[in-house]
């Protein structure tokens, strides 16, 4: 029938009757189970191990520097207006992650926001300083 030491459903048969099994103590360090205190976080223990380990995510700080970065590329080539918006919306979402605590650079994603926004500023100044050119230049038609 069973035998002693088997095991089932997190209890334990001790040649009479079944006892529950104890869990191991938590390993030491910080308190497992609260988000952001180690490696691993929402441990639990079903009887006869610890489930539901999922790994915890470092900062996302990239969309900010690429914010940062395509803002200075685009304000360098005096506009680029696609290069201005994709600095905008990375910037955007970049100051979103940082106020949810996502990410650790909102300063940096905040640069490259207002970076976009001169940028696509100096785009459209050149554009309209264009259509004027163009309007007032005399027709060239023989």
């Amino acid at each position: 029938m069973y035998e002693i030491g088997d095991e089932a459903n997190g209890y334990r048969w001790d040649g009479q009757r079944w006892v529950p099994v104890v869990p191991p103590p938590p390993p030491p360090g910080p308190v497992v189970g609260q988000p952001g205190t180690g490696a691993y976080t929402g441990l639990t223990w079903d009887g006869r191990r610890w489930v539901g380990q999922t790994v915890v995510q470092g900062e996302q700080n990239g969309l900010g520097t690429a914010s940062l970065v395509i803002g200075i590329i685009a304000v360098c080539l005096c506009g680029g207006g696609i290069l201005a918006i994709l600095a905008i919306v990375f910037g955007n979402t970049g100051m979103k992650r940082a106020k949810t605590g996502l990410a650790t650079n909102g300063g940096i994603a905040k640069a490259g926001f207002i970076l976009g926004w001169v940028a696509l500023g100096i785009s459209i100044l050149f554009g309209v300083l264009y259509l004027i050119s163009l309007a007032s230049s005399p027709s060239t038609r023989y």
